[in-house]
């Protein structure tokens, strides 16, 4: 009952896929199918942002384990 409440909000199609799907992988329960369709309907990610060159570091930082460690090292006064 809970697959069909889905049908006004996502269309017939949408949930048709979906119980398609969950049956392709052998799911059988209503939550396996609705969060296929919740997934189907998460937009996609957005395009990657190139970095111009004014801001790439000209030197990479290099790591400091002994810095670390003498600021773990200190006793407060």
């Amino acid at each position: 009952m809970s697959i069909l409440s889905a049908v006004p909000d996502a269309g017939l199609a949408a949930v048709e896929a979906a119980c398609v799907t969950a049956l392709a992988a052998r799911l059988h329960s209503a939550d396996a199918e609705l969060n296929i369709l919740a997934r189907s309907r998460e937009p996609e990610p957005p395009q990657s942002v190139l970095t111009p060159a004014c801001l790439t570091l000209g030197l990479v930082p290099e790591a400091d384990c002994a810095r670390y460690d003498g600021l773990r090292t200190r006793v407060p006064a």
